[in-house]
């Protein structure tokens, strides 16, 4: 990337950057509706852990994926792909690693959104008769969100991983940046492999740090969804965006370490031609914010999208960027600095302060338009 001039930089990002964006947002204004549609159907009311569950399940599947696509862009980038035998082989390694990690985290998540259930929250308790006793009620409920919890991240992420193995691919294919392709898309059965082996031990620091903030997250939703009700269909937009413009930049950045070697330490020209970088990605990132709130509009008639909640929505908006590429870069440096891989260990940390910080942002945004 230092060959390229600021004006090829700003092309590729915008060529590459922008239709990922717009397909990534997609998805989530589909999640973000979906959600908002069930908020009220008798599971949530019955079980409203669920609404701690959906963040941080999204959140630490998610990570897992995105640490496969960014190890996939930065091995494509560095020549790994070239060999067809090589590329199969990377592929299916990841492949094995990202099951395994979902079937942990689906069992985490279900386990954490359990005992946060447990949190007393403001409706009052169901009385109803012929309820069972509490603690028949929670261990049926740990079993319910345990089998949640698993099903939903293996079945998802074994989709989710196929297709960033084909994007990493063709995007490698056609002479496209993995970097900017796979990420947005994407949002002891290895050990043979000697390149995937440190990575099972890498990176559930980060994923613990995730589930944490996630939590949070998923508390304050679970708080205000009856409040504003508008509010639960905004999150994964709000965090999806920052997260993936976040996540992009991450890639980039460690595409960049990993070329340099392990001893590469950056300099002052590392930092000013990433600037530009971070410049373009959130400027990229609200118009993509405009279109959704448009888009939304027209779904959910609801939502009163006045110029007063543009303007606040849209500060909440780069605020919520801005934070997000600078812990990027932070993280990404110092993690190197250390001998730590940041394809396995950055995402973690920027899509947890990201969920957390988004979502209290937003309940800001609904709590000053109140």
């Amino acid at each position: 990337m230092g060959q390229k001039t600021p004006r090829q930089v700003v092309r590729e990002l915008t060529i590459e950057v922008l239709p990922a964006l717009l397909v990534s947002v997609s998805g989530s204004v589909v999640a973000g509706y979906i959600l908002g549609a069930i908020q009220n159907k008798p599971a949530f009311d019955q079980v409203p852990a669920l609404f701690i569950m959906v963040p941080v399940l999204l959140n630490l599947k998610s990570n897992i994926e995105l640490n496969m696509s960014t190890r996939l862009s930065t091995q494509a980038n560095l020549g790994v792909f070239d060999r067809k035998s090589e590329a199969v082989r990377s592929m299916r390694s990841n492949m094995e690693l990202l099951l395994l990690q979902s079937t942990v985290v689906g069992a985490c998540v279900g386990l954490i959104s359990s005992f946060l259930s447990l949190i007393p929250s403001s409706n009052p308790p169901d009385t109803t008769p012929g309820q069972p006793p509490v603690v028949i009620a929670f261990f049926l409920r740990s079993a319910m969100l345990l089998a949640a919890g698993i099903g939903c991240a293996v079945i998802g992420s074994a989709v989710i991983g196929v297709l960033i193995s084909a994007t990493v691919a063709a995007s490698h294919a056609v002479g496209v940046d993995p970097d900017n392709i796979g990420t947005p898309i994407t949002s002891s059965f290895v050990r043979s492999n000697e390149q995937m082996a440190h990575h099972i031990s890498e990176g559930w620091l980060p994923l613990v740090y995730a589930a944490v903030t996630s939590s949070i997250a998923g508390i304050i939703v679970e708080r205000c969804a009856d409040r504003f009700p508008g509010m639960p269909a905004l999150v994964p937009v709000m965090n999806g965006l920052g997260g993936n413009i976040g996540t992009v930049f991450a890639s980039r950045l460690s595409t960049t370490l990993h070329r340099h070697g392990r001893h590469h330490r950056p300099h002052a020209a590392f930092y000013s031609e990433h600037n530009l970088v971070m410049l373009i990605l959130l400027l990229i990132n609200l118009p993509v914010q405009f279109g959704f709130l448009a888009m939304h509009r027209v779904v959910d008639l609801t939502l009163v999208v006045s110029p007063w909640f543009v303007l606040i929505y849209t500060s909440a908006t780069v605020i919520h960027g801005l934070a997000i590429l600078f812990l990027a870069r932070l993280a990404c440096t110092y993690l190197w600095s250390r001998g730590h891989d940041p394809d396995d260990c950055v995402n973690p940390f920027i899509t947890g302060t990201g969920d957390m910080l988004g979502t209290i942002l937003l309940a800001l945004v609904f709590i000053i338009i109140s």
